[in-house]
């Protein structure tokens, strides 16, 4: 969802996906038309986070059922509400009425007001924030009627959910670290090419915007416990344990992390490519729910990230991937204007959603493949963190010698790796082996929800496979690597052959 936004929200922002008002349509009547089409998807979410509130306080002992219904129902109003903004666009000429409303006169033109083009999106978000009311009073009623809620923490803060204004804030977090620099980036830019075409056509700007992508992604982390409020865990036997796991592993960070969600969130992430800004970062619900072995192995899972060069991998990727496909759609304009083609009128906002359509389908396809890979590495990792030099014994005691660097892999720690996801599917509810017939739809729709890291059933049978055959880590670690070092080099060979047929101006002006 996160990346399908991003797309959507990149393309609201284009001037080339301007859609005309219907025809007698007035502004105003565009205006009206998307606030009613708005409203939707904001009444379906009110009534079924009502219903919600309303069966549990009734009757507490319905959680079970109610929770199981306004997951399937929290999945899905999201998309609802983009389908309703996107067809406010497309079919209401919102960003028509946005781009002929909001301008201002410049040398003698008038142009789109500066930022200007946030104001394309906004029905979508200020729909999302209303729909947060309403799915606070739904998420609050069951925290209430939970067990953790029911049995009186040590920390009064843990059995209390967030207030509205702290949910709210704890959101709107949320969605400013996908969205906020890439938008924010993609206005900046075409406020600039309108008011100052000149300055940002030259060689020596867009090379100054490339570094500043690739120094923005080095330095990005050290902004992201400012954004989504993290802490520093707290002292105690929990984070003694994590920091004598990471030095076994030699694996270097700034901190670790803990990203209070009170209860919302069970995850966790390492955010950075160089140590000096580098974070571990585990949720309270995480810290909560699983057991310290089980723990080691989710470090070693956000380790083995680190160690397998995963962060400068995806960096590496998506440089060559924007500058291939860059390459590419510029070859493509070549051969229709080389056939005399010309795109009728009325189609013009294709120029803009088709590429952007495209860059979608091959970070689906292509990075989702190469997310999978990656970790399933870092599974593999994650169970080596926690293995003994005998490949196959049959569990730890306390003196038993774990080995350094993760340069071994045992039984009890693949076991230990696999009840880490197990535990963690059934906190999220994933599916896991066994609990659902694999029909051909739940299959798709498991592949669908986690295009880039796996279904949590498939990595845990891989993880059964490795427990009973250590050896298949090592093996499975050079596949991975292989496949990394094929796809990049594929990458090179592909924008080399385009460099023959298209100029590099060519390619540069398509970034």
């Amino acid at each position: 969802m996160p990346i399908l936004l991003i797309l959507l929200t990149i393309a609201a922002l284009l001037p080339t996906s301007r859609f005309a008002r219907p025809d007698g349509f007035t502004r105003l009547d565009s205006a009206v038309a998307t606030l009613v089409t708005m409203a939707v998807p904001v009444l379906l979410t009110a009534l079924a986070c009502r219903w919600v509130a309303r069966t549990l306080a009734r009757d507490p002992a319905a959680r079970p059922r109610v929770a199981l219904r306004y997951r399937w129902v929290r999945r899905r109003l999201p998309g609802v509400t983009l389908l309703a903004a996107v067809g406010s666009i497309v079919g209401w000429g919102w960003s028509d009425t946005v781009a002929a409303t909001a301008v201002v006169e410049s040398g003698g033109r008038w142009l789109l007001a500066p930022f200007a083009e946030l104001l394309m999106p906004l029905p979508y978000f200020l729909a999302l924030a209303v729909n947060w009311v309403g799915h606070h009073a739904a998420e609050r009623a069951l925290h209430a009627t939970s067990e953790a809620a029911r049995q009186t923490p040590d920390d009064p803060a843990e059995a209390e959910f967030w207030t509205l204004a702290g949910y709210l804030n704890f959101q709107v977090r949320q969605l400013a670290l996908p969205l906020g620099l890439v938008v924010g980036v993609t206005a900046l830019n075409q406020t600039l090419a309108r008011f100052a075409p000149e300055w940002m056509a030259l060689p020596a700007v867009q090379l100054g915007g490339l570094a500043a992508a690739v120094a923005a992604f080095i330095g990005f982390p050290r902004l992201v416990p400012l954004v989504l409020g993290l802490e520093p865990l707290p002292p105690g036997p929990t984070r003694d344990r994590l920091h004598a796991t990471a030095a076994r592993l030699r694996v270097r960070f700034t901190r670790i992390l803990l990203w209070p969600t009170r209860g919302l969130m069970v995850n966790a992430l390492v955010l950075g490519v160089i140590p000096q800004a580098r974070y571990v970062v585990f949720t309270d619900r995480l810290l909560g729910t699983l057991t310290p072995a089980e723990l080691d192995a989710v470090l070693g899972h956000e380790a083995g990230h680190v160690k397998h060069g995963h962060l400068w991998l995806y960096l590496a990727f998506l440089m060559l991937s924007t500058v291939f496909l860059a390459a590419l759609g510029a070859a493509g304009e070549q051969a229709l204007e080389a056939r005399h083609w010309r795109l009728p009128a009325d189609y013009a906002w294709a120029l803009g959603v088709v590429p952007l359509a495209a860059t979608g389908v091959w970070l689906f396809v292509v990075f989702g493949w190469l997310s999978r890979a990656c970790e399933r590495q870092a599974d593999v990792f994650g169970a080596r963190a926690g293995s003994c030099p005998d490949p196959y014994c049959l569990a730890h005691d306390a003196a038993t010698p774990l080995v350094e660097r993760g340069r071994g892999l045992c039984r009890t720690g693949a076991t230990n790796m696999m009840a880490a996801l197990d535990r963690v599917g059934e906190t999220a509810g994933h599916d896991r082996p066994g609990r659902h017939r694999p029909t051909l739809r739940r299959r798709a729709q498991a592949w669908l929800r986690a295009w880039q890291h796996g279904p949590m059933s498939y990595r845990i049978e891989f993880l059964m496979h490795l427990a009973d055959d250590p050896s298949l880590g090592d093996r499975s670690d050079r596949a991975a690597f292989r496949a990394k070092l094929g796809l990049l080099a594929a990458l090179l060979v592909g924008i080399g052959a385009l460099s023959l047929i298209v100029d590099w101006s060519d390619i540069a002006h398509s970034l």
